[in-house]
């Protein structure tokens, strides 16, 4: 029965066990509810956290942990093994669970960052029940259930393990001796020492403190016997979470007895013997050896580490060093000497022997080129030292037996060295080996490395040259490169530019047409031919061969330059045409493509009708840019060429240009006789008021040009004026009075009886006589503008001129005189006839004696003030007159009073738009010359006058001109391009004694304004000693780009002139140098006093350089026949003859041959004589 009941129960228990464990399977265990409690250098202590039992049933459950450190040394010293330490069966009824674990034979140490692999195993037996041991035929198997790590650092130690005192030996100093724990030996920082004189820190006072290394002793000053001093010892350390410190504390009391003067120190420590692994060390003991307690000896690495640690008996005197030695490796051995509480220290420095290195490994080719190749050895150390390696010798053997050594110091810690063979010749085979040296001697030499360096670079190709060349093409030949360390694969010529032979004009833009090439040539090849060169210029060529390595270097640069070619035609060729010839400029071609020897000029020409005109040619040096046409003939088409000749090159590229030379002055006869113009009233049907006018044709004469337009011009024959002759600027009519101003007053002064424009040639058979009918027109007595053929006057004495246009000019004929019908009967007319006859003949009789008077004494000064002279009487006349003012006044005066009857109308300017034009409203121009702008229709005027020079040519040589005002810049641009000024001359300043002179009109240096569609640039600014030059680039919408020279002379006061002649001579020199015959516009404020004054000098200059004689008053007087108050006062009269008298005192300067003052050498034509422009002057007085 009772052996039933225990069966009973013992299945009652199995089955309970067996259903706890079937609970046991499904509840999971946390290894991480686990924590660090404690960790000393022997032992770890975890615990649970409180809710750990609810989390993990224990019982069958093994914890085990595994304690690592990335510190290899700690690792090692500790003998902290790789496998798990496992405790016991981790049960507890408790809700926390704490478990010890005991490390044994190992060691942990301060200052170590341990990581604690903690492990939860549960053991089945059999797959089936869990349980702590399982029985010796069961199958045994674990199952880890959860892990975690614990970093944790061990700080439960003492950092010193005693500390001895010497006192009195040291003067006032006590010697503290502290023997260091290697529990610390991984701490880096040193100690801080703190000393209070108390037996506890907590309390005291401090009295020393100071900081030591971990092996210093330290002296303290000032102790006192018989007193209790702690010493307080604190070792930072530093974690990676925190910074802690290990702390401890020594009472000590000084203590007279226990200190004593004697040397504690072993005598003669030294080395007795030593080898490779092994120092045998010897000493002999202290004067006091009955003192001793014993030695301890301490062995320490060369870097610290300390390696052995042993104490020995009091009787020992010498000791074999075994363990842990290495060849070749340095050591310190410390020896202690313990009596009673005192330690003396000896220490002495060792160094084991070396081992001869085994041969090295077989070598492997790392990498290799043409000249170097890195090798490296593997080189096996016993000991695992790489500083036991002193050097490895490498020697390379080619196949011509040469040898190259190489040596390498450099041992890796895997024990690779790598060598590098420096200076091996190219695409050669080597065979290397290697022998390890120490200090103990070479190894042998490993087995052999063969490899084959890579082929390298050639040489340069030698004997570069040329064998051929055109204008576009160079054949070059060379020689193979003396050193081809491998093998040929081709040939690079190399060219480049050195840009073209001949010079480029600054104003080309500089484009590199042809870029650097480089042409590939075969290796079985050694020559090549350039082409697409361009002629003439140079090129540096020069030629490398390659092998697969790469190219080697160039040859040295052969310099070569193309054969010239002919030249690409001049550029902007323009032909101007003027009076009497006409003035080409060109510029140079950009590409010349050789140098330019001449121009050659060639001009042909013909004209209906007339005798065909021989070709002329001619040439021209390469520096000059222009030239003169001369001697052509009026209105005749000519074609002028001009061809770049180049050095060396006979073909020519010449450019051509048609053009049309002026017409001249038309000539008219002599003389007019009825077989050429007829004025007949009677072939009229009202013979009183009207005349008819036959004009022949043999009364034209086309020697001058084509007869575009006539006018016929009517005057009652007292009234008749001089005949004149003009040129037309612009095709621009010029003034004449209409029917309705002459016939306003008491006599018919000469008007104009046709339209403008009237060409009754047009259309008309050469043989007809052209027919016209004075008087035939109804004309309105206020209609002062328009040409009207209104109705003479019946009984009266006509004369009328037939003035004749040619494309250039007009000239009047000599009267035709004519008288219309009395309009009454005949008799009443005969009486009153007579009777005037009688009266009239007594008046005359009277009035000429009284006239003849005044006309003689007035010709007489006229005629002296109206004489050109030539230089020399001109200088002798200056000096009288600067020298007498009263004469320079009397010749101003008489002057002003011949301008001052000049009646020349002015009438558009007056016009109510045109008046806020006018910066001044008595300073107007004529009708007859004023500028005429392009454009709409009322928009055409500027205060501006055309002035010609008639002495030479009557061409358009200037214009004169206000200063610009805000509202007429634009006009100002405007009219210098369209009358094609090439230079401006500026005679005052924008402000003159705080008054505005001028609008700031032109831009400064790299400035830009604009006006409207019209935009005004200025490249450059040069500042001359009297005057400032600007560079200005005009662009207007539309058309292309214009240049002109803006010349500012700054100092001319107004109302004055300047105070020296030179400034004003530079000036004309410098503008006349720059643009030749083309015209200038002038300008001071009013465009009269000083613009007339500079005009005058630089025409009187230019007639002294033809050798003209010249007249200041002439030239001054037709100056105002074209512009109202030229020349305003009398001090600028006298500047003239300033300016002129020392030009003709210094007349080898600035007259002799090839002087550039003035460029122009016109010859002189027709002009008004001096006894027309006197009976003109007389004529307008009386």
């Amino acid at each position: 029965m009772k052996i039933l009941i225990f069966f009973i129960v013992l299945s009652v228990i199995f089955i309970a066990v067996q259903k706890t464990y079937a609970n046991w399977e499904v509840k999971p265990c946390r290894a991480n509810q686990f924590k660090l409690k404690r960790i000393t250098k022997n032992e770890i202590s975890v615990i649970s956290s409180s809710d750990a039992i609810s989390l993990c049933q224990f019982r069958g459950v093994v914890a085990q942990i595994n304690v690592t450190s990335e510190n290899y040394e700690a690792v090692e010293l500790g003998r902290l093994k790789k496998s798990g330490y496992s405790g016991d069966v981790i049960s507890s009824v408790d809700s926390r669970i704490e478990k010890e674990f005991n490390l044994g034979q190992m060691k942990l140490f301060a200052c170590v960052e341990y990581n604690i692999d903690l492990s939860l195993v549960a053991r089945l037996c059999n797959n089936k029940i869990k349980k702590f041991k399982c029985s010796h035929n069961e199958k045994t198997s674990d199952r880890i259930l959860d892990s975690t790590v614990i970093t944790a650092y061990m700080n439960d130690v003492e950092p010193v393990d005693f500390m001895v005192t010497s006192y009195g030996s040291y003067g006032n100093n006590t010697r503290l001796y502290f023997s260091v724990s290697h529990d610390v030996q991984f701490c880096d920082s040193g100690f801080n020492i703190s000393i209070y004189t108390a037996n506890n820190v907590s309390g005291a006072a401090k009295i020393f403190e100071a900081a030591i290394s971990k092996s210093d002793t330290l002296d303290i000053p000032n102790l006192v016997e018989n007193i209790t001093y702690t010493a307080f010892i604190s070792l930072e350390t530093n974690n990676s979470t925190e910074v802690t410190s290990i702390n401890q504390t020594i009472p000590f009391i000084l203590d007279k007895s226990s200190t004593n003067n004697i040397d504690w120190n072993v005598k003669n420590l030294h080395v007795n013997n030593k080898g490779e692994t092994w120092v045998s060390l010897a000493w002999e003991p202290p004067g006091q050896q009955y003192s001793i307690h014993s030695y301890i000896l301490e062995l320490y690495s060369e870097n610290g580490t300390l390696m052995v640690y042993e104490e020995l008996a009091k009787n020992t005197t010498h000791i074999n060093v075994t363990d842990a030695l290495e060849p070749g490796s340095k050591y310190r051995m410390d020896l202690s000497t313990i009596a009673k509480e005192l330690i003396a220290f000896s220490s002495i420095n060792v160094t084991t022997y070396e081992m001869v290195l085994p041969p090295p490994d077989q070598g492997m080719l790392v990498e290799v080129n043409a000249t170097a190749a890195i090798l490296s050895w593997q080189v096996t150390d016993p000991n695992d030292k790489q500083r036991s390696m002193i050097l490895l010798m490498t020697h390379c053997y080619n196949k011509a037996g040469k040898v190259f050594a190489f040596n390498s110091t450099e041992r890796h810690r895997n024990g690779t060295v790598f060598v590098s063979c420096l200076g091996l010749e190219p695409f050669t085979v080597y065979s290397c080996d290697a022998v390890a040296v120490n200090l103990a001697g070479e190894s042998n030499a490993s087995l052999p490395l063969t490899f084959l360096t890579l082929q390298d670079v050639p040489s340069a190709p030698i004997s570069v040259k040329v064998e051929e060349k055109t204008s576009y093409s160079v054949l070059i030949t060379w020689d193979v490169p003396v050193i081809i360390p491998g093998v040929l694969t081709n040939y690079t010529v190399m060219i480049s530019s050195g840009g073209p032979s001949y010079q480029i004009p600054d104003d080309c833009r500089v484009v590199e047409p042809w870029a650097a090439r480089n042409q590939t040539v075969a290796s079985t090849e050694t020559f090549a031919l350039l082409e697409n060169l361009l002629p003439y210029y140079r090129y540096d060529v020069s030629v490398k061969a390659a092998t697969e390595a790469g190219y080697g270097d160039a040859s040295p640069e052969i310099r070569i330059i193309t054969l010239p070619k002919v030249s690409e035609t001049v550029r902007n060729m323009t032909i101007n045409v003027h009076y009497n010839e006409s003035v080409v400029t060109w510029r140079p071609p950009c590409i010349s493509n050789g140098v330019i020897a001449i121009y050659s000029l060639t001009l042909t020409g013909s004209r209906e009708g007339f005798d065909p005109i021989p070709p002329k040619t001619w040439f021209t040096s390469r520096d000059q840019n222009w030239d003169y046409l001369w001697d052509l003939l009026p209105e005749t088409i000519y074609k002028f060429s001009i061809s770049v000749l180049v050095v060396d090159v006979s073909e020519v590229n010449p450019l051509a240009k048609e053009f049309t030379s002026s017409a001249r002055i038309p000539q008219v006869p002599l003389q007019i006789t009825k077989d050429l113009v007829e004025v007949d009233p009677k072939l009229s049907s009202n013979p009183s008021c009207e005349a008819v006018v036959l004009i022949k044709p043999s009364f034209f004469n086309r020697d001058n040009g084509e007869i575009r337009y006539l006018a016929l011009l009517v005057s009652e024959d007292k009234m008749l004026p001089d005949e004149r002759m003009g040129i037309i600027h612009n095709h621009t009519w010029p003034h004449m009075t209409s029917w309705a101003v002459a016939s306003s007053g008491q006599h018919v002064i000469m008007y104009q009886a046709t339209p403008k424009w009237w060409n009754p040639l047009e259309g008309s058979e050469t043989n007809e006589a052209i027919r016209y009918t004075l008087g035939q027109e109804a004309c309105s007595d206020t209609d002062f503008h328009t040409y009207c053929n209104g109705p003479l006057m019946a009984n009266t004495l006509y004369a009328m001129r037939i003035r004749v246009f040619t494309s250039a000019g007009y000239r009047d004929s000599p009267p035709i005189r004519f008288k219309t019908d009395f309009g009454f009967p005949s008799d009443f007319v005969m009486s009153l006839f007579l009777g005037l006859f009688v009266v009239t003949s007594l008046l005359i009789i009277i009035g000429y004696i009284v006239l003849s008077k005044r006309q003689w004494k007035s010709n007489r000064t006229d005629h002296k003030y109206l004489e050109e002279l030539p230089a020399k009487k001109l200088l002798a006349h200056a000096n009288v007159a600067l020298e007498h003012k009263n004469l320079m006044h009397s010749e101003f005066l008489h002057l002003s009073g011949i301008s001052d009857t000049l009646d020349l109308s002015s009438d558009v300017a007056k016009l109510p738009t045109n008046m806020p034009k006018n910066r001044y409203t008595n300073i107007l121009p004529y009708d007859f010359n004023r500028v005429i702008l392009e454009g709409e229709e009322g928009c055409d005027y500027i205060n501006a006058s055309y002035i010609v020079d008639e002495t030479l040519k009557n061409e358009v040589e200037y214009i004169a001109c206000q200063a610009p005002k805000e509202n007429t810049a634009h006009d100002f641009w405007k009219m210098i391009v369209q009358c094609g000024v090439r230079a401006i001359v500026m005679l005052c300043n924008l402000r003159e004694k705080n008054k505005d002179k001028c609008h700031w009109y032109f831009p400064e240096e790299f400035e830009t304004l604009e006006f409207g569609d019209i935009a005004v640039h200025c490249s450059k600014k040069v500042a001359n000693e009297s005057f400032i030059q600007r560079f200005i680039v005009i662009k207007m919408k539309n058309q292309g780009e214009v240049k002109i020279d803006h010349y500012h002379f700054v100092d001319w006061p107004d109302f004055e002139a300047p105070s020296e002649a030179i400034p004003m001579i530079k000036l004309c020199q410098a503008v006349r140098a720059d643009v030749g015959l083309a015209t200038i516009a002038v300008h001071c404020s009013a465009g009269v006093g000083r613009t007339g004054t500079y005009i005058a000098v630089d025409m009187l200059l230019r007639h002294l350089h033809h050798r003209k004689k010249v007249s200041v008053f002439r030239t001054v007087l037709k100056l105002r026949g074209q512009r109202a108050n030229m020349v305003q006062n009398e001090v600028q009269y006298a500047y003239i003859y300033k300016v002129l008298k020392h030009t003709l005192d210094n007349s080898t300067l600035f007259f002799r041959k090839g002087s550039r003052l003035l460029p122009s050498t016109r010859s002189a034509s027709t002009s008004l004589d001096g006894s027309s422009l006197l009976s003109f002057s007389l004529k307008v007085r009386s």
